[in-house]
């Protein structure tokens, strides 16, 4: 079973300490590895920051879990959502506008701290990407109608902005609700297939990140730069190594990012 017990009640945290939100879906006993490691690179780095995890819920047994101090676990309340039911499950625990956190998901594995030059901004990426971002390249009609919309009214062109890979991102509180009151998710969710959704949503939610005028203009948007860049990007790189192991990942970022954990997807809530 998981080490600490679920908590879907919010209650107060230690305020103005970096705060980190973790997506996790438990598909296999490789997912469980990976959120250990991510768990592992956050507490090393990050001492005594507190950590949420967000879960969806999973017909796989909950084995293989490892102890961490200062965490919390919750249940997502947009199943199947990635971040974004990590950006909700924040808004409802903090009240102080310029608590910062962090949302990963659970295939992202810190290997050192986050530059605090990139910190300093209301907004920002942990990746960014600035091809295949513009609206003719969503794949749900519906949202790419809406977004070509969106441009419109936030008086924005396809060159003023770079997608969020992952919808991972970081923010205060006082932008991440700046971020939810321009985004319909709530019902964006409600579209299927979820996946097109949730592909979609990272070039939206750039583009609105950008609109909020909270993300840094120098070319500094993203805490690891661009996803492309990314020592093989995209593809199924990790071979069960030790977290002391991929300290020597050659990569000079703070994060890495596995792919290929995710065997099965939950369904999308009803």
């Amino acid at each position: 079973m998981r080490p600490t017990q679920s908590d879907s009640t919010p209650h107060p945290i230690r305020r103005k300490m970096l705060l980190f939100y973790i997506a996790h879906y438990r598909s296999s006993d490789q997912t469980v590895k990976l959120l250990n490691l991510c768990l592992k690179g956050i507490r090393t780095q990050y001492l005594d920051s507190q950590i949420i995890v967000c879960e969806t819920p999973s017909s796989v047994s909950a084995v293989g879990y490892e102890l961490v101090d200062n965490l919390i676990w919750t249940q997502n309340p947009y199943p199947s959502s990635s971040c974004v039911g990590c950006f909700r499950e924040f808004l409802n625990r903090n009240t102080d506008p310029d608590q910062k956190a962090i949302f990963l998901h659970d295939s992202m594995i810190l290997k050192a701290p986050f530059q605090e030059d990139r910190l300093r901004h209301e907004l920002g990426f942990l990746w960014s990407f600035d091809t295949y971002h513009t609206p003719s390249d969503l794949e749900h009609p519906q949202l790419k109608s809406r977004l070509f919309q969106w441009l419109s009214d936030w008086n924005l062109s396809t060159t003023d902005y770079v997608g969020c890979f992952g919808i991972s991102l970081f923010g205060t509180r006082r932008a991440v609700q700046r971020l939810w009151d321009m985004l319909p998710f709530e019902e964006l969710l409600c579209l299927e297939p979820r996946r097109q959704v949730m592909l979609d949503l990272e070039r939206i939610v750039g583009a609105a990140a950008f609109a909020t005028g909270l993300v840094a203009q120098d070319g500094n948007v993203a805490l690891c730069g661009d996803i492309f860049q990314f020592p093989r990007s995209f593809q199924s790189w990790y071979a069960g190594e030790s977290y002391e192991e991929l300290l020597h990942f050659p990569y000079r970022e703070a994060c890495l990012k596995v792919w290929g954990g995710r065997f099965t997807h939950p369904p999308p809530s009803s």
